[in-house]
């Protein structure tokens, strides 16, 4: 059983641990973004705005697939499929992504679940 002064240790080094995953989240020059296993975005970093075009709020709830050119898509979603029947499997995808301005741009990812 655990005392209080080793539950409070770990209570502040959760704490400390979640401040550092959020400043490097944060402050990266690469897009990072959590989805769900419905392909719901989750979180998208502060950078996601330079490279999609779409500020955080816009992407957080949406489905990701609602980005991916068309001629994609089916790629991108048999890969997803692949992943969640893999778990800890990192897969490098590459696809175009539909920019807010309406223009495409290549995207390269390292994706796992």
């Amino acid at each position: 059983m655990k005392t209080s002064k080793q539950i409070k240790t770990n209570r502040e080094s959760s704490k400390k641990g979640e401040r550092y995953f959020r400043v490097l989240m944060e402050n990266s020059g690469e897009g990072i973004g959590l989805l769900d296993v419905n392909r719901i975005i989750n979180y998208a970093s502060p950078s996601s705005k330079r490279i999609t075009g779409y500020t955080e709020k816009e992407l957080t709830d949406t489905n990701v697939f609602e980005y991916i050119h068309p001629a994609d898509l089916q790629y991108i979603k048999d890969n997803f499929n692949n992943l969640i029947q893999k778990p800890g499997e990192v897969v490098t995808i590459v696809h175009r992504f539909i920019h807010k301005d309406g223009l495409l741009r290549w995207f390269a990812k390292w994706q796992k679940i």
